[in-house]
């Protein structure tokens, strides 16, 4: 290996995330806080995107915080062209769902507003691709939990400093969203950060992942989020149930994931369909779910209601337009929503039951091959990427992160089905540098060490 190459991979082993420079890590983490919402309140003055959707427009702000997710995509195309496309066939299954909803525009009642989020839609998905691409499996992990336990210390900061701003005294006090527009976003995106040191565990250095799980932990609490307090105990619980699984067989170990997997999905629909209201207020709940098992009911109505039951309104046209939104009587509800609080029914609002079944195989197919890359015990890390999705199906249970433009799940989601199997030593011939890791553009990443492969003892038994 020459002398470039040698101090190339140097620059590669240490650092923020060893698998870009510190500069380029400090960009990503910068784009993912500001895609994340945790900063929106100061940056936004508040929620504009909801009275926006109202009008059929995109809010000026939001687009404006994501500009420079947008830039990176351009910049991880640039930097690893090769690695970058790799990825993207990699993520092929979510691409076609994504091309149903540009298509939409052809039978979109909102054509304008499809046309414009569509374009966000595509970027996004570059963009994930791109995270993929540079950071591999353990960058994106050091970089959501970076992000996260940053969010977090603004929000204390926040609410210390500026009481009015951090921690509203309004009906929800004493949560603390922080800068978030809303305590159910900022408990929901935090969550992530809880999945991400869980997987950073016993790896080196050992604090960073205790430090991100910590913090991550302390701002879902925060958040007085009942719904991703209640995910964060799921997600702590398949964890360590799947962990302490890693060294069954494939077999049995694919059987207790899809088993809670089929659990979360059934516990998925059967919210969805279960609109007695005395089943909610049984768990000591609001019997509404704060009105979302009304909006469900008034989208099943206006689904059925014409013929957009097989391919939807267009894609994010049925509450943008009065042809849509205006079709239903919201006086059951405080505001108009901005969405259906509901990843399969804003999917069937967007691309139909066609588009609903597109989706789901997509899905089930990733979430499979996550469970496969886990089961294979190449590497523990892997565990965020079936946690994250067991995660990603229960919370759009009751919100909306499918096929979502600008949306920091949804990005994580699609940059997770773009990752390739479970890293390796990369290989090397006649002393020549290897192409084939996960470095991103064609630099050889650092071979794991010893004391980094937790699966030793279990492959030499």
């Amino acid at each position: 290996m020459n002398v470039n190459a040698t101090r190339a991979v140097r620059t590669r082993t240490s650092g923020l995330i060893p698998a870009v420079s510190n500069l380029e890590a400090v960009f990503v983490c910068l784009a993912l806080a500001l895609m994340s919402g945790g900063l929106s309140k100061a940056l936004t003055g508040g929620n504009s995107s909801v009275a926006e959707r109202m009008d059929g427009d995109v809010a000026v702000g939001v687009v404006a915080l994501c500009i420079p997710a947008y830039l990176y995509s351009f910049w991880a195309i640039y930097k690893s062209p090769f690695v970058y496309f790799e990825r993207l066939k990699r993520s092929a299954p979510l691409w076609i769902p994504i091309a149903l909803c540009v298509f939409s525009v052809t039978w979109s009642i909102a054509p304008d507003a499809t046309i414009r989020r569509t374009s966000l839609l595509l970027i996004c998905g570059l963009f994930s691709v791109g995270l993929s691409a540079r950071l591999g499996r353990d960058g994106l992990i050091r970089a959501v939990g970076f992000v996260t336990a940053f969010v977090v210390t603004i929000s204390l900061i926040s609410a210390v400093v500026v009481p009015d701003l951090g921690m509203p005294h309004d009906k929800f006090y004493p949560a603390i969203p922080g800068l978030f527009t809303q305590k159910n976003n900022a408990g929901r995106v935090l969550l992530v950060g809880v999945i991400a040191g869980l997987a950073l565990m016993k790896s080196r250095p050992t604090y960073l992942a205790w430090f991100i799980l910590a913090m991550s932990v302390i701002g879902v609490t925060a958040s007085f989020s009942g719904t991703a307090i209640g995910a964060m105990v799921i997600c702590f619980l398949a964890y360590y149930i799947l962990v302490s699984l890693r060294g069954a067989g494939l077999l049995y170990l694919g059987g207790i994931a899809g088993f809670i997997g089929a659990v979360i999905i059934i516990l998925a629909f059967g919210a969805t369909f279960a609109t007695d209201d005395d089943v909610f207020a049984a768990f000591g709940k609001d019997s509404t779910l704060s009105g979302r098992t009304k909006i469900w009911s008034a989208v099943w109505r206006a689904l059925g209601s014409g013929d957009h039951w097989w391919l939807g309104f267009g894609y994010e046209a049925f509450f943008a337009s009065p042809k849509g939104v205006g079709s239903v009587n919201w006086n059951m509800y405080d505001y108009i929503p901005p969405h259906a609080h509901n990843g399969m029914m804003q999917t069937w609002l967007n691309i139909g039951a066609i588009g609903v079944c597109v989706t789901a195989v997509a899905m089930i197919y990733i979430f499979v091959r996550a469970g496969r890359i886990f089961a294979s015990g190449a590497d523990r890390r892997s565990a965020f990427d079936f946690i994250f999705l067991l995660y990603f199906l229960l919370i759009n249970v009751t919100e909306q992160t499918t096929l979502a433009y600008n949306n920091f799940i949804w990005s994580i989601f699609f940059a997770v089905a773009a990752l390739p199997p479970a890293a390796r030593a990369p290989l090397a011939i006649a002393g020549r540098p290897s192409f084939r890791s996960s470095g991103g553009d064609g630099i050889p990443a650092r071979p794991s060490a010893p004391e980094d492969d937790h699966f030793a003892a279990l492959r030499s038994d």
